[in-house]
């Protein structure tokens, strides 16, 4: 939960990228971000400009990670041996 300003979870602004991910009907965040696409986190808290639109708290900007020439990923692998449970 965050609480700027003394705003609610919904007197925040949450975007994505640029993108407003907050619900039109109750302007709860709508998506959950998996933390590894995430390069920075921008929060604004006064003078916002006008494409942000009026809110109490913060307008709160996710950047994810650009890309490059490098393929990299990652690989989890979790076993469970059946007999330790018998």
């Amino acid at each position: 939960m965050t609480s700027i300003y003394g705003s609610t979870v919904k007197g925040n602004v949450y975007s994505f990228d640029g993108v407003k991910m907050n619900d039109p009907v109750n302007l709860a965040p709508i998506t959950n971000i998996n933390y590894d696409v995430i390069e920075e986190v921008d929060v604004m808290v006064g003078a916002q400009p006008a494409e942000v639109g009026y809110f109490s708290g913060a307008y709160i900007n996710i950047v994810t990670r650009s890309g490059g020439n490098k393929f990299s990923g990652g690989l989890t692998i979790t076993h469970q041996n059946k007999h330790l449970y018998q």
